[in-house]
C-alpha cells in the first residue's frame, strides 16, 4: 500500500522523509494490533473456560444426582429389611422365618455396604469436581 502511493504520488522511495509523526502513527497502529491479538486470545481463553465450566457443572450435576440415588437405594433396602424382619416375626414356621430373616439380612448389609463404601466415593467425586471449579474462577 505504501508503495502503491508512493508511486502514485510520484515519490521516489529514496526522497521520501520519514517524519516523527509518521513513526508514531506505526508504532500506535502496531499497539492497537497487538491490543487486539491480546483482546482475540482472552476471549478465546474466557471460552475454553466456559466450556469447561459447563461440563464441569454437569458433572457435578450427575454426581449429585448419583449420590442422592444411591441414598434413595440403601434406604429402600433398609426399608425391605425391616419389613422382612416384620414379617418373620409374625410367621411361625421356623423354615419360612429363617428364610425371611436370611432375606432382611442381605438387604441390610447390601444397604451398609452402599452407605460405607459407594456413597463416600460419590462424595469424594462430588469433591473432587467442586474443587476443579474453584480452579477455574
Amino acid at each position: 500500500m505504501v508503495h502503491s502511493f508512493l508511486s502514485a504520488q510520484k515519490i521516489k522511495v529514496a526522497n521520501f522523509v520519514i517524519t516523527e509523526k509518521l513513526l508514531t502513527s506505526c508504532n500506535n497502529a502496531a499497539n492497537r494490533y497487538k491490543m487486539y491479538m491480546l483482546e482475540k486470545k482472552m476471549e478465546k481463553e474466557q471460552t475454553v473456560k466456559g466450556k469447561k465450566r459447563k461440563v464441569l457443572q454437569e458433572e457435578l450435576t450427575t454426581a449429585k444426582k448419583r449420590k442422592s440415588e444411591l441414598e434413595t437405594v440403601a434406604k429402600k433396602l433398609v426399608d425391605t429389611a425391616n419389613q422382612k424382619a416384620k414379617e418373620a416375626e409374625k410367621k411361625t414356621d421356623a423354615a419360612t422365618m429363617k428364610t425371611l430373616l436370611i432375606q432382611s439380612n442381605a438387604s441390610r448389609e447390601k444397604a451398609e455396604g452402599i452407605k460405607a463404601r459407594d456413597i463416600p466415593a460419590q462424595l469424594k467425586e462430588i469433591k473432587d469436581i467442586e474443587d476443579k471449579l474453584k480452579k477455574l474462577e
